[in-house]
């Protein structure tokens, strides 16, 4: 039995900065997929990995904020998240050049994994920018938003957005990038966006004859082969 869980992060993590302070977006995204594959074991086999999936989970919760580490995070003089992301979606909307917009979405997508901001992307329009993103022609563009919905998704909210607003399309189209993450965070978002309102509209058999090959691609890349089964495992063979 497998589940995935995905983080997607630009590095370094920004944090808030004073209001006349430009931010420090990171050009570059880096996706963290876990994988768990479950199999019947030993009674000590089963001790040893719950405790080392406990001490994962541990370190993985360290990377999320809440109300008390954002406050200590922020200090006295730092900038509120909600306006922090409101100012860089301002600064997108006046961007001027392709470079400026690719870091500012980058920087985006980087606060879409925390559940912290889920509420303030949904508020702030966000998820519809990264879909807006994913229908230019600069595939860097196309790249930092799907990473962007791809991070959020995990959360019910957000994908009810994702699809209200017509993004499995786009989603499903990024399965033919030429570039091998946004090919990644497509995979991954459609591990989370499938359910039963919108499966045959992602469970068409093109869709999963596409990813029935990245499935078979280990050789090729192990990344895709991984999110690949995990999708077939999770949405497809429950229906066979």
């Amino acid at each position: 039995m497998r589940f995935l869980v995905h983080i997607n992060l630009n590095y370094p993590t920004p944090h808030a900065r004073p209001p006349h302070l430009p931010p420090r977006p990171s050009p570059r995204t880096v996706s963290i997929f876990i994988l768990f594959h479950f199999q019947i074991q030993p009674a000590t086999s089963l001790l040893r990995t719950y405790s080392s999936s406990r001490r994962l989970l541990r370190n993985l919760a360290n990377m999320f904020t809440n109300a008390r580490r954002q406050e200590e995070r922020t200090g006295k003089y730092g900038t509120p998240r909600v306006q922090y992301l409101q100012e860089l979606v301002s600064q997108l909307q006046n961007a001027s050049n392709e470079e400026s917009k690719e870091k500012i979405v980058a920087n985006l997508a980087n606060f879409a994994y925390d559940p912290f901001n889920y509420t303030f992307l949904r508020q702030l329009n966000i998820l519809e920018l990264f879909l807006d993103c994913m229908t230019e022609p600069n595939e860097r563009l196309v790249e930092f938003g799907i990473g962007g919905i791809c991070n959020s998704c995990a959360d019910p909210a957000n994908a009810a957005v994702v699809t209200q607003s017509g993004g499995i399309p786009l989603v499903i189209q990024c399965l033919s990038s030429p570039v091998r993450n946004t090919v990644n965070y497509a995979l991954g978002a459609l591990y989370y966006l499938c359910n039963e309102l919108n499966k045959e509209e992602i469970l068409k058999p093109e869709v999963v004859d596409v990813i029935k090959r990245y499935a078979a691609s280990s050789a090729v890349s192990v990344s895709f082969s991984n999110l690949a089964h995990a999708f077939l495992d999770k949405h497809v063979s429950e229906l066979n």
